[in-house]
């Protein structure tokens, strides 16, 4: 039984990280972002209730195995522990769900600080660029980045298709 436990937590676990990657590899690109969308989100979703409800039925064999009394059980036969073993798959996959936004948006947030600093010699460069130039607001594209720069007492490129901003020093 608690191997079932064990097994079935670490699965969900497992596909509890596909949120996770999904929102880190889609934060590097708008075409990655798309193309995980139409693939990778249907099929995650399709394995985690694939897997639920083969969980759930193992559940429910091993609450069954526990209810023969001909079968000798190396644990403890009561109500509770059938209750636990049958509900295990359903509140796992609740748990999962529940959590799925909160690791997709800590996905996208870590590839968003792991993008600034792959980049971040290239963004100041835009800035020094647009503030040697002394335009106010400057709308642009550089290489892979659309911006759009706010040139003030500190200066600031937003970044148009992820909306995050980089403050420059100055």
């Amino acid at each position: 039984m608690a191997d079932y436990f064990i097994g079935t937590t670490i699965r969900f676990a497992l596909l509890g990280v596909i949120p996770l990657i999904f929102g880190f590899a889609s934060s590097w690109s708008d075409e990655l972002d798309f193309i995980l969308s139409l693939l990778v989100l249907p099929a995650a979703t399709l394995l985690l209730l694939v897997y639920a409800g083969f969980s759930f039925a193992r559940g429910i064999k091993l609450a069954r195995i526990m209810q023969t009394p001909w079968k000798q059980t190396p644990w403890k036969q009561t109500p509770w522990k059938k209750a636990a073993v049958v509900s295990a798959a359903p509140l796992l996959l609740i748990c999962t769900s529940a959590l799925a936004s909160p690791l997709l948006a800590a996905g996208s947030f870590g590839g968003i600080l792991s993008r600034l600093l792959v980049k971040q010699a290239h963004y100041e460069a835009i800035i020094e660029k647009a503030r040697s130039e002394g335009k106010l607001v400057r709308f642009g594209r550089d290489r892979d980045v659309t911006y759009r720069v706010d040139v003030g007492p500190r200066s600031a490129l937003r970044s148009i298709p992820r909306a995050f901003s980089i403050i420059g020093r100055g």
